[in-house]
């Protein structure tokens, strides 16, 4: 395809596209000056290619043209909105076949959660049909965009042949007498083959991919794997431990850390007596997964991994599930400072772990049904303050509360 192009790029000083006045090069220059064009001129090569190919993608003079490249764009974007929802379509199908075999209360419960959607469908049934009209649409859109592309694509496989095929019409006797006229015509019979493939690759990959998506001012295509790690730490509720020392366990959240700030972490996520307690204190091995260490202790560890680490990201996933009241208000406490100029994702259903939080969206049956600071949802007495008052009624939960407010 390269080579093709390249039959138009080289020219010489006086502006021809090929000089035959000069005397026929010998082999070794033809060598050097084929380096030279490679090493240097590829990159240029490239844009040339691509530039000459866009001008014949968006003609300015033909109008059924760049409909046809705006529509295969459409239908591109279509197919790929009719896609994702098939799963979702699916879903809905097996969920609604599943509740009516049920009880109807939860046919009920069902229906209330999804009631937008299920007033376009009479019954699962129907649901299934949809299902197969959305895979079978998702292909026709390809289909067709193929279909309407092709004619754009084909009509500049014609135009770039023709006016190469042409130039070297033109070009006069001693020019063909230096060259391998077969050669000539596969690499043109091959640019034409490739030029489907660089137009399909610039309307269906290229363009579609262009945008930027930024968080927080960053795009998002410079960030690294390893420096997406680096920024967040999970406190997981089922915390994965080495079989070594309990040191090392928490060292592992920041392995450049020093011992007193190993220690201090520690101290922070309210396992340090605990530790101290044991014979060989932080050189206890904890056994795999930590099977000597009970399950608020395997927390605290993890915890106090993440304070080590002090992420600019923290995800607590039932962070406190196993902790007694006590212990769930002195980590909580710790978190609080931790949580300063950070952004903070709390996943519990012990709401003294989520009361804390700035915004606290409460989801039931998979839809949020409040959302809200802790003070707000109390007031407005929905499901959230009925939770609240089911889980603190205790006289333990009340004063675990009450730390926490102070």
């Amino acid at each position: 395809m390269k080579s093709m192009f390249q039959l138009l790029e080289i020219s010489s000083p006086n502006g021809a596209l090929f000089s035959t006045d000069a005397k026929p090069a010998t082999k070794q220059e033809q060598t050097t000056a084929l380096k030279r064009i490679g090493a240097s001129g590829e990159q240029v090569a490239d844009t040339k290619i691509i530039g000459t190919l866009a001008k014949y993608l968006w003609m300015k003079d033909n109008v059924e043209f760049r409909l046809r490249v705006i529509a295969a764009l459409g239908l591109l974007i279509g197919a790929k909105v009719i896609n994702v929802q098939v799963p979702f379509l699916f879903k809905l199908a097996v969920d609604w076949l599943a509740t009516a075999t049920g009880n109807a209360g939860a046919l009920a419960e069902f229906t209330a959660a999804n009631s937008t959607i299920l007033a376009l469908f009479a019954s699962p049934a129907a649901i299934l049909i949809g299902y197969g009209i959305a895979r079978s649409g998702a292909s026709a859109f390809n289909e067709l965009r193929t279909a309407i592309f092709s004619k754009v694509a084909l009509r500049t496989i014609r135009q770039v042949s023709r006016k190469v095929f042409s130039h070297l019409h033109e070009l006069d006797l001693r020019y063909h007498l230096s060259r391998e006229t077969g050669a000539l015509n596969r690499t043109i019979d091959r640019g034409s083959r490739a030029i489907n493939f660089i137009l399909s690759s610039m309307v269906f990959n290229v363009v579609p991919t262009i945008l930027e998506i930024k968080i927080d001012g960053q795009d998002v295509r410079t960030v690294t794997l390893e420096s997406l790690r680096k920024s967040i730490g999970v406190v997981p509720q089922d915390t994965v431990l080495f079989n070594d020392t309990i040191f090392h366990n928490i060292h592992y959240g920041c392995l450049s850390a020093t011992e007193e700030e190993v220690y201090d972490a520690a101290r922070r996520a309210a396992i340090h007596d605990t530790i101290m307690n044991f014979p060989e204190k932080y050189s206890t091995v904890v056994g795999e997964r930590g099977l000597k260490l009970s399950g608020g202790e395997k927390q605290r560890v993890a915890l106090a991994r993440t304070f080590l680490k002090a992420p600019p990201i923290l995800l607590c996933d039932e962070a406190t599930s196993a902790l007694d009241s006590t212990t769930e208000a002195e980590i909580l406490n710790a978190l609080k400072s931790l949580a300063n100029d950070r952004t903070s994702i709390f996943i519990a259903h012990r709401l003294t772990t989520a009361m804390q939080c700035d915004e606290i969206v409460v989801l039931e049956n998979g839809r949020v049904v409040e959302q809200g600071p802790h003070d707000v949802l109390l007031s407005k007495s929905g499901r959230y303050a009925q939770l609240w008052t089911q889980q603190n009624s205790t006289v333990d939960a009340i004063d675990a509360a009450i730390k926490l407010e102070a």
